[in-house]
């Protein structure tokens, strides 16, 4: 079967086993987005810096610390651990080039707001190595969208307490990109990283009543 045909039978596929909130298909172009919503732990926390938590949200029941080293000038870190049961979805967004599948794998970037470019390299190299060890030739985005939903906490380590860090992929002057250049931290700041995880969760809580 020619590259243009398993495009679009796969596209066709994808669209069929998962719905509009998680599969996107691109009007454009041959590809499309994926959302990827993880399954957390019961009983899940973030330990957040307490200095970028709004002051309702802060609570010193729930607040630990990190000392400086000693003999050190360092100040103590305060954090919260806050509940959620909902964090933004991973997004994987793909391009097909005209090889694919015969000998090209997909383009693609993964974002998302509380995983750092560092952890969201580790998920490209990951599916690199998927793409590596078929050898080509047949299509892949179903077994990619399955390992990230499935295999995603385990990989990554992520468990509860879990640090929520934002990270800039820049090094010093902006001059070099740390990571792998398919992989964004989609937020500006600490600060308003804290503040969309907490709006996010609290949406999808009320969803789901």
């Amino acid at each position: 079967m020619a590259d243009d045909e398993q495009q679009e039978d796969e596209l066709l596929a994808l669209a069929s086993i998962y719905d509009e909130r998680i599969f996107i298909p691109s009007s454009e172009e041959k590809g499309g987005q994926f959302n990827v919503f993880l399954d957390l732990p019961k009983a899940f926390e973030l330990k957040i810096r307490s200095r970028y938590l709004p002051k309702d949200s802060r609570s010193k029941k729930n607040r630990t610390s990190d000392h400086g080293a000693s003999g050190t000038t360092e100040k103590t870190e305060c954090y919260e651990l806050l509940d959620v049961e909902y964090l933004p979805p991973i997004v994987l967004n793909f391009r097909f080039p005209e090889d694919y599948p015969s000998r090209s794998p997909p383009l693609f970037t993964l974002s998302c707001k509380w995983l750092t470019v560092f952890k969201l390299s580790k998920l490209c190299k990951c599916l690199d190595e998927m793409w590596a060890e078929d050898g080509g030739g047949e299509v892949i985005l179903f077994r990619w969208t399955q390992f990230l939903l499935d295999e995603t906490l385990t990989i990554l380590n992520v468990e509860s307490p879990f640090l929520l860090q934002y990270k800039k992929a820049h090094g010093q002057n902006n001059k070099k990109r740390r990571g792998d250049p398919r992989a964004f931290q989609d937020v500006a700041s600490h600060y308003k990283l804290v503040g969309a995880i907490l709006e996010y969760d609290q949406q999808e809580k009320k969803k789901s009543f």
